[in-house]
């Protein structure tokens, strides 16, 4: 919500995606076509992509279309959950929708905000930076709390003994 926002000030767009009404199946008598044919027509749009995600469609009432299956690939400068997504119609295995980031220049932000945000890009490493980022204002309290209490505790001391050498 606040991205599209702020990205909106700048006349861009947070998330791109292609038209609802363009991602739907047509149903044919020759029925659907099997998983594997679809993974193979969607592995020809993006040839050097490695497989990510299949997303199914939705189920859907009866009198509204059949959406289309989604495959999420890996192309270049993928931070790990699939850049570059192809939709194809689940009867013709046509491909009705493709965003792929070296030809959308909107998707960068939303290629990369998962990633960015829970650490998952830069394989360990980028997680134990992540999780020592995260523990650090927890060691700042607790190492704020301990200078107070060693500054209150010494504090005490110096009047004690400034009250000791007054009543001597």
């Amino acid at each position: 919500m606040y991205d599209e926002m702020i990205f909106g000030w700048f006349g861009a767009k947070a998330k791109v995606m292609p038209l609802k009404e363009q991602l739907i199946s047509k149903a044919l008598p020759t029925g659907k076509l099997p998983l594997d044919e679809l993974l193979s027509r969607a592995e020809k749009a993006v040839p050097q992509g490695t497989l990510m995600q299949v997303r199914m469609p939705d189920k859907v009432e009866r009198g509204t279309p059949e959406g289309a299956v989604e495959f999420r690939l890996s192309g270049s400068f993928d931070p790990g959950n699939g850049n570059v997504k192809v939709w194809l119609d689940q009867y013709s295995g046509k491909v009705v929708g493709k965003l792929d980031p070296r030809v959308n220049s909107g998707l960068m932000y939303q290629t990369w905000y998962l990633p960015l945000h829970t650490g998952s890009f830069g394989g360990l490493f980028t997680k134990i930076l992540y999780a020592i980022g995260g523990l650090t204002p927890s060691i700042l309290m607790f190492t704020g709390i301990y200078m107070w209490w060693y500054k209150k505790k010494n504090k005490n001391k110096r009047k004690q003994k400034i009250d000791s050498r007054a009543v001597a």
